[in-house]
């Protein structure tokens, strides 16, 4: 594999992994928000049961499903630098899968449009579905 695809590789674990973050640190302020505005209890925490407000509660939910799909992504990422195999093809595809699952990001974390939301993350679930396929593919034995 081209060094350029190992690094294309490594940086798009980087910039979503740093996506992973800012979430969290949206999802940090938007609780602290709601418990100084007394709209949430701290007591809340111990079991996450209870009722909290819209903004805090979408941006948990946000933040779970980066645990979700971005996995599987990290694991091919991984798969393709431990194989050693990867080519421009494949750094177009997981590139898209990372732009993708950031419109999502912004569309939910913002007005939040449910139809657009969900052809963005439908989109990335198709493009990360054909990225392991075509990984598989490469590392085909001749």
């Amino acid at each position: 594999m081209d060094v350029n695809i190992k690094f294309g590789l490594v940086l798009l674990m980087a910039i979503y992994s740093f996506h992973i973050f800012i979430v969290l640190m949206l999802l940090f302020r938007a609780r602290v928000a709601s418990l100084k505005k007394k709209e949430m209890k701290f007591s809340y925490f111990q079991t996450y049961q209870g009722t909290i407000p819209a903004t805090p509660q979408i941006r948990s939910r946000h933040f779970d499903n980066q645990f979700q799909a971005p996995m599987l992504f990290f694991f091919l990422c991984l798969a393709a630098l431990a194989t050693n195999v990867g080519n421009m093809a494949l750094l177009i595809l997981l590139s898209s899968f990372v732009v993708f699952r950031l419109i999502h990001s912004f569309i939910h974390l913002g007005k939040n449009d449910i139809k657009v939301r969900a052809m963005f993350y439908t989109l990335s679930w198709i493009v990360l579905l054909v990225s392991w396929i075509y990984l598989v593919l490469l590392n085909l034995p001749n």
